[in-house]
């Protein structure tokens, strides 16, 4: 006799359609998250320098890759150094927005549920960094992750500057950077949360 389909069996259709954030269990932190909640709080620790709550979320296989200046941070350690010798002290981080899509299940055909490979471990994070000395920059990280870990940044800074005046009749101006160009405070906006399908 063969199986039953899976459609015969009212609990996993239901659960087959059950859209809530499943919980991953993450050895390194205190209660299991989902990936939102792990970049979440990952963000929270870069914006404070918490450097130890940085490294229990961070994979043994860390790396920052800096395309503009063409180098690599191996290790949670080399990026603390880094940030502990910062000529005038670190720079104030205000977070803009955290992009990325939650986990995604699926049940297979004999009920087992299972994560998504690649769905939800790909964020993107938009900041601006106060230097001490008043310089701003915008800020835009990509953030991959694996095995419920931060595994690699990827980190774009830009200047922010006044637009030229030829385009004015066809842009607006967003209120976070309309007159940012030399000024220490411009431009901070407040934490907003995003979420794409």
């Amino acid at each position: 006799m063969g199986a039953p389909l899976a459609g015969s069996y009212p609990h996993r259709r239901a659960a087959a359609l059950d859209r809530r954030p499943v919980r991953v269990h993450n050895p390194g932190m205190s209660s299991p998250v989902t990936n939102d909640e792990l970049v979440r709080r990952y963000a929270e620790a870069v914006m404070r320098f918490d450097y130890d709550t940085m490294d229990a979320l961070r994979h043994p296989d860390w790396t920052a890759v800096w395309p503009q200046s063409g180098e690599v941070v191996r290790g949670s350690n080399n990026d603390r150094q880094i940030g502990e010798h910062y000529p005038g002290g670190h720079p104030r981080i205000v977070q803009g927005r955290i992009v990325g899509s939650e986990d995604r299940w699926a049940v297979s055909p004999l009920g087992g549920v299972y994560r998504v490979a690649g769905e939800g471990e790909n964020w993107w994070g938009e900041w601006q960094q106060i230097y001490p000395d008043g310089r701003v920059y915008f800020t835009v990280t990509l953030i991959e992750l694996r095995d419920g870990k931060i595994l690699r940044e990827t980190i774009y800074w830009a200047e922010p500057f006044d637009p030229p005046a030829w385009r004015a009749p066809w842009v607006e101006r967003t209120a976070g950077t309309a007159g940012i160009a030399g000024t220490a405070d411009a431009g901070v906006t407040e934490p907003s949360r995003e979420t794409s399908s």
